[in-house]
């Protein structure tokens, strides 16, 4: 759906991202990275630039309604409205995979297997670790799960 990481994350960006995502503290990068704290705050602030013009663009093609109140900007997250399908959509920046759109729904026997390999690669990309128990439950129960994981990480 969107360009590889690599072309819309510098190095050093792509490095603090994936630093953010394992829930690091500007200080704890700063220090992981050998960078200055002030050079670290800025680097999050065009990293959450980029990835949320990402994620509208991506809103934006796909024909999702949302609102910036919907991003969760450290999360790289926009939860939007698909009126045709009637269902939510969470957009969710990857690492390697750049945007990868999420419809919460019932699965059918047509698109489980397809839903959860989106949810493996989601949980993969964000290194959100799903337990054998959690894996067993239906698929909409598994984003649940998977997104609020997410969303603790910051």
């Amino acid at each position: 759906m969107t360009e590889n990481i690599r072309s819309i994350l510098s190095n050093d960006e792509e490095a603090v991202f994936k630093a953010m995502d394992a829930g690091l503290h500007p200080k704890e990068i700063a220090t992981k990275l050998s960078k200055d704290d002030g050079y670290i705050r800025k680097t999050q602030s065009r990293i959450r630039k980029k990835i949320d013009k990402e994620l509208k663009k991506a809103a934006t093609m796909l024909r999702l309604q949302f609102s910036d109140d919907d991003i969760m900007r450290d999360q790289g997250i926009l939860k939007c409205f698909d009126w045709v399908n009637n269902t939510y959509v969470f957009l969710v920046f990857t690492p390697m995979m750049g945007i990868l759109a999420y419809y919460t729904h019932e699965c059918s026997d047509n698109c489980i297997t397809t839903c959860k390999e989106t949810l493996d690669l989601i949980c993969s990309e964000r290194g959100v670790h799903v337990d054998t128990k959690i894996r067993s439950l239906p698929n909409k129960i598994q984003y649940e799960y998977v997104f609020e994981a997410i969303r603790k990480q910051k």
